[in-house]
């Protein structure tokens, strides 16, 4: 068994996608188009890195066409995201949860979702 061997590459790495996010319960969107993207074994959000929201590892469970996955990135002053979703073809559905515990007031939760295409 050779410890140094390459692992294989997950089946989204080098795939981005592009879309909206908004409030959970709501179609409206609430934030600008974010873009999603999938490398190395990790998960960015290009609108999250602007609030310190580094890349985090990502898995995935693939039944014929469609792949799930699941991420957690997180940010040294704001919290952490839980990503969840579904690809299939060129259309990504997921859903992310930010929280943070803060000490001296009530934790902070929002729950949004994430449409779009690949890029």
């Amino acid at each position: 068994m050779n410890l140094f061997a390459e692992q294989q590459p997950l089946p989204l790495d080098g795939k981005a996608y592009i879309g909206s996010i908004g409030y959970k319960g709501s179609d409206l969107i609430s934030e600008k188009d974010d873009v999603l993207t999938f490398k190395d074994g990790k998960f960015y959000s290009a609108t999250c890195k602007v609030w310190g929201f580094d890349g985090g590892q990502y898995s995935v469970e693939q039944s014929g066409d469609t792949i799930k996955f699941k991420a957690l990135t997180s940010s040294e002053d704001h919290g952490q995201i839980e990503w969840e979703g579904t690809i299939s073809g060129d259309e990504i559905n997921a859903t992310l949860t930010w929280t943070k515990e803060r000490w001296w007031w009530t934790d902070a939760r929002e729950e949004k979702w994430f449409r779009g295409n690949v890029k």
